[in-house]
């Protein structure tokens, strides 16, 4: 598990990314924003570019949506609370993708809605994890069952 803060650090190239993860290729010296201007600086677009054929990568939906490139380039696969990486226009990804495979590790992983608990607060208002969880739950669904339909028409296609 990396830890983007920790990546901007010019101290992790140099302590950390050798010794705790000698299989990932990092594509400079410190992780940035931007890329333009930081001598040795990648951002996490260069970083998901440099792995995404090595290895599965999972990531939590802020860091994937957290600039446009990384957006324009790859496609999130939702798997429980985070979302694999995929490759945007990798026809072969979702047109090999074992949807059966797939749909079974996106159910076991996908919060489940539970029936809100009574709280002890007058009115029965559910407190904040479990609005947290509801809305991760329906977001969830939806970004599952549009994918569901997205490998349908890729293999009709």
């Amino acid at each position: 598990q990396l830890d983007l803060s920790h990546m901007s650090y010019p101290w992790f190239a140099a302590r950390q990314a050798e010794r705790h993860f000698p299989d990932i290729t990092f594509p400079g010296r410190r992780l940035t924003k931007h890329r333009a201007g930081v001598p040795g600086g990648y951002n996490l677009e260069h970083l998901l570019a440099a792995n995404i054929h090595a290895r599965p990568i999972v990531v939590n939906a802020g860091a994937a949506t957290s600039t446009p490139q990384v957006q324009e380039a790859f496609e999130l696969w939702p798997s429980g609370l985070a979302n694999r990486v995929a490759k945007r226009g990798d026809k072969s990804y979702a047109a090999h993708l074992p949807l059966r495979e797939w749909l079974r590790d996106y159910t076991l992983r996908a919060p489940r809605l539970a029936q809100p608990r009574k709280s002890r607060a007058k009115g029965g208002v559910q407190g904040w994890e479990e609005m947290a969880a509801a809305d991760a739950a329906l977001a969830g669904g939806e970004v599952g069952s549009r994918m569901v339909l997205q490998v349908a028409a890729s293999r009709s296609a």
